[in-house]
C-alpha cells in the first residue's frame, strides 16, 4: 500500500476535482459518513471523466453512488473524482495498492 488518507466534505458545492494517482493499481473510497437526505448522485464517485483542464466533455465511464460502510475499488490510473453535494458531511477514507518492490519468494 502507498498511502491512506481521510477526505472530509462540508457540503455547498464540496467535490473532488477529477484526477489520477499515477503509482497505483488500484484505488479506493470506504465512504464512513454521508449527509442526511441528500439527492441521487450527490456526491457519486465519477470515474472516467477526464479532468477539466483537459477541456473533453465526456461523461464517466461509471458512477458509483456513495453507500455508508460500502468500499468502491476502481482503477488508479483512471481519472475519478466526485460530483458536487449541497448540504451536510460526509466522511471517506481512500488508499492505493501499489505493487510489491520486491515479490516474496
Amino acid at each position: 500500500m502507498l498511502g491512506s488518507w481521510s477526505v472530509r466534505l462540508l457540503g455547498g458545492g464540496d467535490h473532488h476535482t477529477a484526477h489520477i494517482h499515477p503509482q497505483g493499481i488500484v484505488s479506493s473510497a470506504c465512504y464512513l459518513i454521508l449527509p442526511d437526505g441528500r439527492s441521487p448522485g450527490d456526491g457519486a464517485l465519477e470515474v472516467g471523466r477526464p479532468a477539466p483542464d483537459l477541456r473533453l466533455d465526456l461523461q464517466p465511464l461509471r458512477t458509483i453512488e456513495p453507500i455508508e460502510g460500502h468500499l468502491a475499488l476502481f482503477p488508479s490510473t483512471m481519472y475519478h473524482g466526485t460530483s458536487p453535494f449541497g448540504a451536510g458531511r460526509r466522511m471517506t477514507v481512500a488508499f492505493d495498492v501499489v505493487p510489491a518492490e520486491d515479490p516474496p519468494t
